[in-house]
């Protein structure tokens, strides 16, 4: 997305873009952090967040790094959201895509999450709903893998040594995902709770 930033407006356009990425993770990790009872710890942890030298570096480097971490961020608050307020689970499966859309290194990281979504969501019933929404997990994740592929051959050239690792992980995150949810509904409640 950088890239495409870059192709559009220039390199001005693709450093603005990921200071506002930078502006984005700096806001998600204060408001993932906003959840804890003492109410310093948002406040402190940016600060420390701006003071580090990598992270301003990167905020105003042209890299896909902070766009990265803005979107993951924004994804783990979408998924904190998404038992209370169900609407959240359409902004986590776009941030899934966006987050592929970005890096295509992001596929390993989208089956963590929804292997993490799936233990998490073992008691949640009715499961007919959970299955709903890991199929539109499933479909952004698919889609941006799929665009990526099409947009970023580049990409896909310079990664082609790591590329069978990737997708393996992948796999076996996917897989796993999709036997912790086919067994959720047969596990005793004590062991779906883990």
């Amino acid at each position: 997305m950088i890239a495409v930033a870059a192709q559009v407006g220039g390199l001005r356009a693709a450093t603005r873009v990921n200071a506002f990425a930078g502006v984005l993770a700096l806001l998600a990790i204060v408001a993932l952090l906003t959840r804890t009872r003492d109410r310093r710890w948002p406040w402190l942890a940016g600060a420390v967040l701006l003071a580090q030298p990598l992270w301003l570096y990167h905020a105003h480097t042209p890299t896909s790094e902070m766009l990265h971490l803005g979107i993951q961020l924004m994804a783990g608050w979408a998924w904190l959201q998404r038992r209370e307020h169900p609407r959240w689970n359409c902004a986590f499966a776009a941030l899934l895509l966006l987050g592929q859309l970005n890096r295509f290194d992001q596929v390993a990281f989208s089956g963590l999450w929804l292997f993490i979504t799936a233990c998490d969501d073992a008691d949640r019933l009715p499961r007919r709903r959970v299955w709903m929404e890991r199929v539109v997990q499933f479909a952004a994740l698919a889609a941006g893998v799929l665009a990526d592929m099409a947009m970023s051959l580049p990409t896909l050239v310079r990664v082609e040594r790591i590329l069978p690792t990737l997708l393996g992980a992948a796999a076996a995150l996917l897989a796993a995902t999709l036997l912790v949810d086919a067994l959720a509904g047969r596990l005793p409640r004590s062991v779906s709770a883990w």
